[in-house]
């Protein structure tokens, strides 16, 4: 069974802090670092290394935090002076024996006791020491855009205070709290030109001519098959009825989960629909046109200008409506009749408008080309500030109420471009449409699915060659790790994963659970106050408590493994836990089963060793960097962690820095079973690595 820990704790300077208990707070956010932890460490000859910058000479040593100036040196381990370079020059290789005990262990070097003093290398600029794998396949990683995946072409208000939005290639966004996260979409769609939500049913048309129908525990399904003429809009009755229009003067009618096409009489194109118990059904389309249906037929009338193509409509509860089109046209209906609006528009030609929503008929938003955003408050239009700055020019195609957690609504306007605006205290500035949230700990489901885990309870689900889509659990603050089934979290909080649902299970202790190892008989979870436990599905029990955090465990063969700050590991191979001498007091972060009696452990200042349950191997050393994440591509060990550092072991044993094409901070690693692995880390950062072959390590 494989395992995972979380990075948390003290991370390098200019890092941003990872979830904890309490502690320090970011400068630039206000996730929280657990207690006794640092947001940056302090480090110690500053005034040297100012001295040696303005001289313009190499310095060592300066990088070292203050309370840990002696990690990772116990005077007891030699550290090969060769090990991390990445000069592109292989070192000469040692004719020293491994150590006994060890016989045809990898190159590096004992970390068990008596091995005498450790040299520190005067220039630790990490070496190129290993790799055999034929044609090197140079660890590029391919990153994921989850704030930009794609463009925006509709969008719905539901009467649960969400709102829903929808675009090309079947892409689905919902609304949790102030999110906006992709929702997994209609199998096989095509481009999404419509969506509306009614009684918890979602319905979405697209530009094939399909229908869609979602429903709470039900998922997707078809309605209508596409016949190649698209549909351009859809408006729900109810969870069990709609209206959606098309191209040609396409009508369709849908209740009791059969489509019926209404005849129109006209062979013009139609954008858009509104249909309520209340208000009726009305359309509009080319050439000024609304169409109301009658008791027996449609009924054709001309609105605005015959010449412009009207493409959406709003209707509040009082009856007042809005129509909106090309050339910044506006049309109000004030009760009584129809009536051209000027909206106080300053660009010549005027902007199309694409998309008209309110709250009520003195609280209305018409939206369109160039960032063209207009309000009408009962008396007059005028024209919205559009700061952006991304969004200043943004081709909006849709604008949505949200309600927020104090009750109050909020404005969202999206369009193409993959991005959205927020109206915050009366001026639109850019918000992501997608996930900008870090990730902190990735696994993989029996079917290959990806599930990533990590702020505010998220949860993001992941299938290559299809959209992610994110969910949130419920839960009081970050997963911090996850082993599929399970994920762990902050104040105890335990997720099991089942379908496309996270059910909350009981917490597990207070303390915040940085490692989680799944089996079929239970799990075995570390957390930050130094406890293991072992969870069952009658409980949680506490298998004893450590000095120091624990960030990882590992359960290889018939053998648990621990690690965590000081350089703390441990082994548990049923005769209870013993600690394994690690020669480090280095935070070991990440634990990876190498063979069914031995790990790897990767950890601060790119500390990489490799153990048995006697003593430990230290294979790697880069002091610019931490690794937080080990997995495996394609059989052969990966070490990931801060600034895009990326290494890997050669089948020498040896491990090689590859240059990974990023500079995010990767948090987890996980292989993939076709081949090739996933990265997730910091800020909404996903990522994929090529399959390497089948070369074992």
């Amino acid at each position: 069974m494989r395992g995972e820990g979380s990075g948390i704790g003290r991370v390098p300077h200019g890092a941003r802090p990872v979830p904890g208990g309490e502690g320090a707070s970011s400068p630039r956010s206000n996730r929280r670092v657990p207690a006794g932890a640092e947001p940056f460490p302090s480090f110690r000859g500053l005034p040297a290394l100012a001295a040696c910058l303005f001289l313009g000479v190499a310095c060592t040593g300066s990088g070292v935090p203050e309370d840990v100036r002696d990690a990772g040196d116990r005077g007891d381990v030699w550290v090969r002076e060769d090990v991390g370079d990445r000069d592109s020059q292989v070192p000469e290789t040692s004719d020293e024996a491994p150590p006994d005990g060890l016989s045809g262990d990898p190159a590096g070097e004992d970390s068990g006791p008596g091995d005498g003093p450790r040299e520190v290398p005067d220039d630790p600029t990490p070496a190129d020491v290993g790799g055999d794998l034929p044609e090197d396949p140079g660890g590029a990683v391919r990153l994921v855009a989850l704030d930009g995946l794609g463009e925006v072409l509709a969008g719905a208000s539901a009467a649960d205070g969400r709102a829903w939005l929808a675009g090309r290639g079947g892409l689905v966004f919902r609304s949790d709290r102030d999110d906006f996260w992709p929702f997994p979409g209609p199998p096989g769609a095509g481009d999404l030109t419509g969506i509306s939500v009614s009684e918890g049913t979602v319905f979405a048309v697209d530009a094939r001519g399909a229908v869609h129908r979602w429903t709470d525990g039900g998922g997707w399904s078809l309605l209508r098959e596409g016949d190649g003429i698209p549909l351009n809009g859809v408006s729900a009755v109810s969870g069990d009825e709609f209206w959606a229009v098309g191209n040609g003067g396409l009508v369709l009618h849908g209740t009791g989960g059969q489509v019926q096409q209404d005849p129109t009489g006209i062979t013009y194109d139609l954008f858009g629909v509104l249909a309520s118990q209340e208000g009726g059904v009305r359309a509009v389309g080319r050439y000024g046109t609304l169409l109301t249906r009658g008791t027996v037929a449609w009924e054709r009338t001309t609105i605005g200008l015959s010449s412009v193509t009207l493409r959406a409509l709003f209707r509040a509860a009082d009856g007042r409506m809005v129509a909106v089109g090309d050339r910044g046209v506006v049309v109000r209906h004030d009760g009584v009749s129809w009536k051209l609006d000027l909206t106080n528009e300053t660009e010549d030609p005027p902007r199309d408008l694409y998309a008209v929503g309110g709250t009520a008929s003195d609280d209305i938003l018409a939206a369109g080309d160039g960032g063209a955003l207009f309000h009408y408050d009962g008396k007059r239009w005028s024209r919205e500030t559009v700061a952006g700055p991304d969004g200043v020019r943004l081709a909006i195609r849709a604008v949505v109420t949200r309600r927020q957690e104090g009750g109050t609504w909020a404005w969202t306007a999206a369009g193409l471009d993959s991005r959205g605006l927020d109206r915050t205290d009366g001026v639109w500035k850019d918000r992501v449409l997608g996930v900008a949230t870090s990730l902190y700990g990735a696994g993989t489901g029996p079917d290959g699915e990806v599930v990533a885990v990590g702020e505010q309870g998220l949860v993001l689900r992941w299938r290559l060659g299809e959209q992610p889509w994110a969910q949130r659990a419920p839960v009081p603050g970050s997963l911090l790790a996850v082993s599929w089934p399970l994920a762990v979290g902050e104040q105890g909080a335990l997720i099991r994963v089942d379908g496309g649902r996270v059910e909350a299970l009981e917490r597990v202790g207070q303390a915040n659970l940085t490692g989680v190892a799944a089996g079929d008989a239970g799990a075995w979870i570390t957390d930050d106050g130094g406890t293991l436990w072992r969870w069952t599905e009658a409980g949680a029990e506490v298998r004893g408590t450590r000095p120091v955090p624990l960030w990882a465990v590992a359960e290889v063969g018939s053998q648990v493994w621990v690690a965590g700050g000081d350089g703390r590991l441990e082994v548990d191979a049923g005769e209870g836990a013993r600690v394994v001498p690690t020669g480090t007091f280095s935070t070991i972060r990440a634990l990876w089963p190498l063979s069914p009696d031995r790990v790897i452990a990767a950890g601060d200042f790119g500390l990489v060793i490799e153990c048995d349950p006697s003593r430990c191997l230290r294979v790697f050393e880069d002091p610019g960097t931490f690794l937080y994440a080990l997995g495996e591509n394609d059989g052969i060990p990966v070490a990931a962690g801060w600034a895009g550092t990326l290494i890997r072991r050669g089948s020498d044993g040896s491990w090689k820095v590859l240059e990974s094409g990023t500079r995010r901070v990767f948090r987890a690693l996980v292989g993939l079973p076709a081949g090739g692995a996933v990265l997730a880390g910091l800020d909404g950062t996903l990522g994929t690595l090529p399959a390497w072959g089948t070369e074992s390590p």
